[in-house]
């Protein structure tokens, strides 16, 4: 048996314990336990590892700007053992057959547990891709990808088409209200503007009585919304964090946009008092190169996989936010959302652990992360990295280092673990 030793996050609180493990799950939380290997951490916290449902690992196609081993590795570095990868790929992850190739493709690369999300467009055959199991995702606006949702009136059949069982996230922007033509991250606000995102999530309410999952939310228009008891949502740290103030030019550029400081100020008041259920990172990498071009041409996203943990506990030590609504956001919700059996310290659950030492904050370089990229839009930010990261009890990353690799498997999708 493993054990794991420290103060534990355990049934709400902290507690000081030994956590033991065997075939990857928490079987024993005692004061004491014996075991034939043990990691002590003191009076260091002892959380739930990290689960990111929204990340673009760029594979297969991209493979410059990341790709499933170096995404993945950043991804538990940063305490994240389980990340859900997005369709937008070359080739897009639209079918079985897509699908397929890309689960073969990943699999043997991949460091953390893993889901793979397929793009739902107007002409989905959904009879065929509900038999994978798998999440879908839906862009109601364009993608460099050629993912654009069609004809809106088929929204609701097709989410409906995969069955109500399976996980549906919505990039909300109406795109009859979405411009082109930026120069900044001021006019991209403008060619973007809050009203396509609020419009877009009030179309989806009309359009289905289906559960569905809001990605990245960023306009304060649209918090209301969030109180459907359909709708679950997320928010990303580059949203809470930055503004179009910001001076990042390029680098700051995503979709949905950096807004206002009002937007990033409700953004922070919905997720404390839980009107935004969960932190997802939207990690979407891209060269520094790339970035460099002019403001029209450089391509949208930031990275943010290995970064959404340590820089958000940095807050919880400055206040902002409490331990106990950071780990509901970032470990049991998201879990919760995917139906997944981990995010939680209890005995049954997948043994996906981190270490925390709350005194350690050091500087954010892109430098010192894994990511192809190269960079961070939280360059000499504070942050609290993990001290180790444990994925079915097996320590897999150590001091910000890999220590085993190629040991993540499906966790959703058309086989399991």
């Amino acid at each position: 048996m493993r054990v794991v030793e420290g103060r534990a996050f355990f049934r709400g609180r902290f507690e000081e314990c030994c956590i033991g493990i065997e075939n990857g799950k928490i079987t024993e939380i005692k004061k004491i336990l014996k075991g034939d290997e043990r990691h002590s951490f003191g009076s260091n916290y002892i959380l739930p590892a990290g689960i990111d449902i929204h990340v673009h690992f760029r594979e297969p196609g991209r493979t410059h700007k990341e790709d499933f081993r170096s995404g993945s590795a950043g991804a538990l570095c940063g305490g994240v053992t389980t990340i859900f990868d997005m369709p937008n790929n070359d080739p897009s992850i639209v079918d079985v057959r897509t699908y397929q190739e890309k689960r073969r493709i990943v699999g043997s690369k991949a460091n953390a547990d893993f889901g793979l999300y397929v793009a739902l467009k107007e002409n989905s055959s959904t009879d065929e891709l509900s038999k994978l199991g798998c999440p879908f995702k839906v862009y109601m606006t364009g993608t460099a990808a050629g993912l654009g949702f069609g004809e809106y009136d088929r929204l609701g059949e097709v989410c409906e088409g995969v069955g109500g069982d399976r996980h549906v996230g919505i990039h909300c922007e109406d795109k009859s209200l979405v411009g082109s033509g930026e120069r900044d991250l001021e006019d991209f606000l403008q060619v973007r503007p809050n009203e396509a995102e609020m419009a877009a999530i009030k179309r989806v309410i009309k359009s289905t009585d289906r559960k569905i999952h809001i990605c990245h939310v960023s306009a304060k228009e649209s918090i209301p919304l969030l109180e459907n008891p359909r709708l679950t949502s997320e928010v990303t740290p580059h949203h809470l964090l930055l503004n179009m103030n910001s001076d990042l030019e390029g680098f700051g550029k995503t979709n949905p946009p950096l807004r206002t400081k009002s937007d990033q100020m409700a953004m922070w008041e919905a997720l404390v008092s839980g009107k935004i259920d969960i932190i997802a990172s939207d990690h979407a990498p891209h060269t520094i190169e790339e970035k460099e071009q002019s403001f029209d041409v450089a391509p949208s996203g930031v990275p943010g996989v290995e970064t959404s943990i340590p820089v958000m506990l940095a807050y919880v030590k400055r206040g902002n936010i409490t331990i106990e609504r950071l780990i509901n956001a970032m470990m049991e919700r998201p879990a919760e959302i995917m139906g997944l059996n981990k995010g939680r310290i209890e005995v049954g659950m997948d043994a996906d652990l981190i270490a925390v030492d709350m005194h350690n904050v050091t500087k954010i370089r892109g430098d010192d992360l894994h990511s192809k990229c190269g960079w961070t839009p939280f360059e000499n930010w504070e942050g609290i990295f993990p001290l180790a990261t444990f994925l079915r009890g097996r320590l897999v990353a150590k001091d910000r280092e890999m220590q085993e690799t190629g040991k993540g498997k499906l966790v959703l999708g058309d086989e399991k673990p």
